[in-house]
């Protein structure tokens, strides 16, 4: 990553005790953001008796997360947050990732995927027939609800729109708490605490509605075809081997992950657009129907830039 990969990348150590702790939960991706603009590509900071390291070039990011990636775990955030995704993908490493990989990745073919599209059509259409001229929405949490019933649908052969304004409220819940330092430390998120205790109802709220899953599945109420069917499938030749709580991590952890990344990037592609109208002009010109989504939706940030 570096031409001498024994020199640590320049930074800052922030306060003596705290590091840079008070900035980080202060603004998170502004700090982020100037840290990169300060430093560069490569950056080291410490968050308490955290050292931390912020690498920004994809060439970097392509040695972490591919070529040399037998050489990293998962972070600090990552490795507490067992009590929400458990050993699902996302947590687990070597060899069950491996496993739980290989189980997975038929979902995620491109002959499966491309069976997605529909769905999505339809789940974009949903959305679109709630919206009237002159309406102020909130582009984010419209996409979360979409985005969160597509891969239901998709992965768990399940129509979850009805629970998706409670998903979205503890998929808030859970982010707000994994950014937060204080959540690290191992006594203080046991505390009794405001935040902690709205962590912990957002965390059965997922549960009752997997569980729920798992019971539909097992009683035929879901799409053979489904990820969850195949899951169910495999949990029988391994002959209880695979336990529901595996079943349930992989569920949540594709649930969380699958819609809140994309609602996400989605969400950004509009502001982008939004702000740059050569660059909607010419998507305009290729004559997608869907850019009558882009249309409309643009519209409104525009005027809210």
């Amino acid at each position: 990553m570096s031409d001498d990969p024994g020199k640590d990348p320049a930074g800052t150590q922030g306060h003596l005790l705290l590091g840079c702790l008070p900035d980080y939960a202060r603004d998170t991706l502004g700090f982020m953001t100037r840290l990169a603009w300060q430093y560069g590509d490569a950056v080291r900071f410490r968050l308490g008796r955290m050292s931390c390291y912020l690498f920004s070039h994809p060439d970097q990011i392509e040695e972490v997360l591919r070529s040399k990636s037998q050489h990293f775990i998962k972070d600090r955030p990552l490795q507490i947050s067992t009590s929400v995704f458990g050993r699902g993908l996302l947590t687990s490493e070597g060899d069950l990732w491996r496993r739980q990989r290989r189980l997975i990745q038929p979902a995620f073919l491109a002959q499966q995927a491309r069976g997605y599209g529909p769905v999505m059509v339809e789940g974009a259409g949903r959305m679109l027939a709630t919206w009237r001229d002159g309406q102020v929405r909130d582009i984010h949490a419209e996409l979360m609800r979409v985005t969160f019933n597509v891969v239901a649908r998709c992965l768990f052969g399940a129509d979850l729109a009805e629970r998706a304004e409670g998903i979205e409220m503890a998929v808030g819940v859970l982010s707000d708490h994994f950014l937060n330092p204080l959540f690290w430390s191992p006594i203080l998120r046991w505390l009794p605490a405001p935040s902690n205790l709205r962590y912990r109802r957002a965390v059965r709220l997922l549960d009752g509605i997997v569980y729920d899953l798992i019971r539909q599945g097992r009683g035929g109420g879901l799409d053979p075809g489904s990820l969850l069917s195949r899951l169910l499938e495999a949990q029988r030749q391994a002959g209880g081997r695979l336990t529901d709580r595996q079943l349930r991590d992989e569920m949540v952890t594709l649930l969380l992950a699958g819609h809140e990344t994309t609602a996400l990037a989605l969400s950004y592609t509009f502001y982008l657009l939004a702000r740059h109208p050569e660059a909607e002009a010419r998507l305009d010109r290729t004559g997608d129907s869907e850019t009558s989504v882009i249309e409309g939706a643009n519209a409104g940030l525009r005027q809210t830039l």
